[in-house]
């Protein structure tokens, strides 16, 4: 599929959270939302129990704006959140979404136009050749033009103090951690990201080094598993596991990845 044919058209379907506009041409998340009507029940019931009334949201990787609208709601009229996503054609979906949606005392919204990255430069981003919308991931020789952002940068994101973090970011996530990393050590938010090893490896890092970063931060990793092996609505949750458990469960997981809790260190809520 070229660059022309992935235009902002797309196709409304009804999901747990009401309506949402998806790319027409997607072939993952798409038919996964006509068959279902919702996105990750682990994590987002995660995302939510975590938030609370007035707090700020930060969502790397917002795609279309399934957790940024969740998290708008949880949040209140006195919360903020920050989607951040570099594809102008899921931004525009985003906005559209967001409005279709949002009703009555809603949070701040900001949304950042670039990838969260761990500094600020001009990048690529390549797009899955399958037509998976939610795989778009920074590459060299990618189709689409994106600029990195380094956001403990952002003078609005500075002024809150974070709750939640959520990424995904296609095996690149340290790297949009890393430009977080400062109010990271401020805040101590919680945060929720992808851990694909072959990914990260695609990206010319290793997934051990990774974990030790996240340890070093102050973070404890916990696994979440996949929803189709805990089939109750409740994160089914694996902690306190060495870092070659962490990566062989992943590796294991349907699609080679796994979510990540990391939760600050010595904070059970």
């Amino acid at each position: 599929m070229n660059g022309a044919e992935r235009s902002g058209a797309g196709a409304v379907v009804d999901t747990d959270i009401g309506p949402l506009e998806l790319p027409r041409w997607d072939t993952m998340m798409l038919p996964w939302f006509r068959k279902y009507g919702e996105w990750e029940p682990h994590e987002s019931a995660l995302v939510e129990s975590l938030l609370r009334p007035g707090d700020c949201f930060v969502d790397i990787g917002a795609h279309v704006g399934y957790y940024t609208i969740r998290a708008l709601r949880r949040v209140g009229g006195a919360g903020a959140v920050f989607a951040v996503e570099p594809w102008p054609v899921m931004r525009l979906l985003l906005e559209r979404n967001v409005a279709a949606n949002a009703s009555g005392d809603v949070a701040a919204l900001h949304v950042v136009a670039g990838a969260a990255w761990h500094c600020d430069v001009p990048l690529r981003l390549a797009l899955d050749a399958g037509g998976n919308s939610g795989d778009s991931r920074i590459a060299r020789g990618g189709a689409v033009d994106a600029v990195g952002i380094r956001l403990d940068g952002l003078e609005e994101l500075r002024e809150r103090r974070i709750a939640v973090v959520k990424t995904d970011a296609q095996g690149r996530d340290h790297h949009a951690l890393r430009g977080l990393q400062e109010l990271l050590g401020r805040d101590r938010p919680h945060v929720l990201c992808e851990f694909w090893p072959r990914g990260i490896r695609d990206a010319g890092a290793d997934p051990f080094d990774v974990l030790s970063l996240y340890r070093s931060w102050g973070y404890d990793p916990v696994l979440l598993r996949e929803a189709y092996a805990c089939p109750e609505h409740h994160p089914c949750l694996v902690g306190g596991q060495d870092d070659a458990r962490y990566v062989a469960m992943a590796e294991q997981a349907r699609g080679g990845f796994a979510t990540l809790w990391l939760r600050p260190a010595g904070r059970r809520t």
